[in-house]
């Protein structure tokens, strides 16, 4: 029996830096024509799939990064609070086993040393911080598309039942393009920027602990 093939539009890996993603929007926007009203709402369509399809795209991208931090937060505070507890335990039962109190100190002490490591990781490479900004960025695009679509939506509604003697309201539509366009933008550079306050403050935060010892 033949596995059903994977779908390779979902699998492959979205890279919101990827150019390729602008110069798609870009070729798609040449191919619209402006010489008339004819085909007017038609390029107006077009811009509008082609700016959710970028948006979508951030979506996704925002999406795999919230599920694979999430399962790397939980895996390092996992592996934290087992060798944690190991480590307590260990101190606390060193005199009551047939290993001498010294080592089980040892032991214990390299379970502590086990587990602040894994939290120093979780830290460093932002998997906790990451998965809760990921999940703030994906919840704020989410919300931001479907606006879209409602005020798109609603445009299209108001320019279709308007009277035959008004013209179409190119303005506003643009105007929806553009707004949508910033607010996407701004999501996504407001999401980097606290990326990359939380990771200069780790690596100054893993310095300043090394000059320590």
């Amino acid at each position: 029996m033949n596995k059903p093939e994977k779908n390779t539009a979902e699998s492959k890996q979205i890279n919101t830096e990827e150019p390729k993603r602008i110069k798609g929007l870009l070729d798609a926007l040449q191919k619209n024509q402006w010489k008339d009203d004819d085909n007017l709402l038609e390029n107006l369509n077009t811009i509008f799939n082609e700016l959710n399809t970028l948006a979508l795209g951030d979506l996704q991208y925002y999406n795999d990064k919230r599920q694979k931090n999430g399962e790397m937060s939980k895996w390092t505070r996992g592996v934290s609070l087992i060798f944690g507890t190991l480590g307590a335990l260990a101190i606390i039962l060193q005199n009551n086993l047939l290993i001498s109190s010294s080592q089980m100190v040892i032991i214990g002490s390299a379970f502590f040393i086990i587990s602040a490591a894994a939290l120093t990781w979780n830290r460093l490479f932002g998997a906790s911080g990451g998965h809760i900004r990921y999940v703030i960025a994906q919840f704020d695009l989410g919300e931001m598309i479907v606006k879209f679509a409602l005020d798109w939506h609603e445009w299209l509604d108001k320019n279709n039942r308007r009277p035959l003697d008004e013209e179409i309201d190119v303005q506003g539509a643009f105007k929806l393009f553009r707004d949508f366009s910033e607010h996407t933008y701004k999501i996504v550079r407001d999401e980097t920027q606290v990326w990359g306050k939380s990771l200069m403050d780790a690596m100054e935060e893993q310095y300043k602990r090394s000059q320590q010892k």
